[in-house]
């Protein structure tokens, strides 16, 4: 069976912001995001980032009603919040209690407004497993109020970016002093129980079948011959909201410290490869991580966050860095990330489920149709799934 996934995990260095109002973060030059000094806590702050393209250092405006503080007692924190089509209509819990992940923030990061509904509907199933889980979205959801262990955070895109990877860093930034943070994406669902055997001291390998990180659509090209042919290659605000390769190969020209270079260089088999992308819209990062995660989110802020996760990854292997290395005959089963493949032509939607359900992870699952919910609570709360066990194969050498 699969290992546990590890969620993104904020951690929580003390509780002297526990009970403090509204938070903001601003982008600092050089790496990191800085909080500053809290907002009225009786105003809702608008939180446009200021950041234009390129330009850290600018604020990612960002506001939290409260930070998370630790909270053991949970009981009823979810009065109010939604309505009873989002109930959880049975005995069946996705965890015994909180008490595995009970230093772990889980994030649930939307890049836009959350559908009526969604929110709660998250936040009902995995709070039985998650003590302090943190909302990201461009717009705090109305349909549900924070309560104990249950903070919202708002990080407003701007000037056409998705500023994705500056959002996770202001969700790490705002709640310091967890031993981990695991982030997922609103369509990025997994089965916690199946994810409790990982180490959450360690980044979380989560990479999709088949994109190891060996060279793809790059064709061996490097950061100092690249060859601008992809269709990644100048994918820029003005068209898809992110930056593609020529956006990193900026970085490595103009941020990239030769220590740096020179490490991943000897990683990569004694050449700067363009690595292919990897489907990471959910992700772990354990505190030793923190650090490293903010400064290069501050250096990439609009990189195409696939590529940008590929790149985090290896340069903290190439570092020296310890991952969780999950095999890849689990995770062509158990982490189906979507690659437009799924037979009704509409991704996320009930044939995705039908296909993958099975695994312990599924990307992705649109909860904005409802009439999925019923089918995805047979498939959250299904205790061993049992069905891919046949299909696991050992690899074989010849």
């Amino acid at each position: 069976m699969l290992r546990p996934l590890v969620f993104l995990v904020c951690v929580w260095y003390g509780q002297a912001i526990a009970r403090s109002p509204l938070v903001r973060a601003e982008l600092v030059p050089g790496g990191g995001v800085h909080i500053l000094p809290s907002l009225d806590s009786n105003s809702v702050a608008e939180t446009e980032a200021q950041a234009g393209p390129r330009t850290a250092g600018k604020h990612l405006l960002v506001a939290s009603r409260n930070a998370v503080g630790i909270h053991n007692d949970t009981k009823d924190h979810l009065i109010g919040c939604g309505d009873s089509k989002t109930a959880v209509k049975d005995s069946r819990k996705l965890c015994p209690d909180t008490s595995h992940f009970n230093n772990t923030l889980l994030v649930i990061h939307f890049n836009y407004a959350p559908s009526k509904d969604v929110v709660p509907f998250l936040l009902k199933r995995y709070s039985q497993c998650f003590g302090h889980i943190v909302v990201v979205a461009q717009e705090l959801p109305a349909d549900c109020p924070e309560s104990k262990g249950i903070s919202m955070l708002k990080c407003k895109h701007a000037h056409d970016y998705i500023h994705t990877q500056l959002c996770y860093a202001a969700a790490l930034t705002a709640n310091p002093g967890f031993q981990g943070y695991l982030i997922m994406n609103d369509d990025a669902l997994f089965i916690p129980k199946r994810f409790m055997s990982y180490n959450r001291d360690r980044w979380w390998n989560l990479c999709g079948p088949h994109q190891d990180f060996t060279p793809g659509w790059a064709q061996y090209q490097t950061m100092t011959s690249p060859s601008p042919h992809s269709e990644y290659w100048d994918c820029n605000h003005s068209s898809c909201g992110w930056d593609g390769v020529n956006g990193l190969i900026s970085w490595w020209n103009t941020k990239a410290t030769d220590g740096m270079k020179k490490s991943y260089t000897a990683h990569m088999g004694g050449r700067a490869i363009i690595p292919s992308n990897c489907w990471q819209d959910f992700v772990y990062i354990p505190q030793p991580m923190v650090s490293f995660y903010l400064k290069l989110a501050t250096e990439m802020p609009y990189l195409q966050l696939e590529l940008f996760h590929t790149m985090v990854h290896l340069l903290w292997a190439a570092g020296g860095g310890q991952e969780e290395h999950i095999p890849t005959n689990e995770r062509v089963f158990d982490l189906p990330w979507d690659h437009k493949n799924d037979p009704s032509f509409r991704r996320g939607g009930l044939a995705t489920l039908q296909t993958n359900f099975a695994a312990a992870m599924i990307h992705p699952l649109k909860l904005s149709d409802p009439t999925m919910w019923e089918k995805v609570d047979g498939w959250l709360f299904d205790d061993a799934p049992k069905k891919l066990e046949t299909k696991h194969v050992t690899p074989t050498t010849k």
